[in-house]
């Protein structure tokens, strides 16, 4: 894992859990690569011996994600706070905060989850620009 193995500031005793942890991301080297090129140009530019440059919450993510491919007023479907929707994805959270129409999924109350086969119909009639799921997005 290229961008934490490239790091001088992992704590004496800790060298094993991190390298745990770069072992245990795949799928991922390019992303860590352009972090670790976008860590030593900041760093740099900065005159600074170390730069983060990774956004620091999963909100503030949830917000960049929207406004970069969607813009205010576009309709978004989420799951419901009610199932464990994110709030994030709600009127309170980034999404409401950005001024999406968000639009909540269709619900299986028996399984306390999204009614996937209802899902997909309620996509085709709401023409949604984003669809929202508990942990990861998809763009329709």
């Amino acid at each position: 894992m290229a961008y934490l193995a490239h790091r001088d500031w992992v704590p004496e005793g800790c060298e094993t859990r991190v390298q745990a942890l770069a072992e245990s991301v795949t799928g991922l080297e390019a992303v860590e690569e352009i972090e670790a090129i976008a860590a030593e140009l900041a760093a740099r530019v900065f005159n600074a011996r170390l730069a983060e440059v990774r956004i620091f919450s999963g909100a503030i993510t949830d917000l960049f994600w929207s406004m970069a491919i969607t813009k205010p007023r576009d309709k978004i479907i989420v799951p419901p706070a009610g199932i464990g929707g994110h709030v994030t994805h709600h009127a309170p959270g980034a999404a409401g905060l950005y001024g999406l129409k968000i639009v909540e999924a269709p619900i299986d109350a028996e399984r306390h989850t999204v009614d996937l086969d209802g899902l997909a119909q309620f996509a085709r009639d709401v023409k949604p620009w984003q669809c929202a799921s508990g942990l990861r997005r998809c763009s329709l």
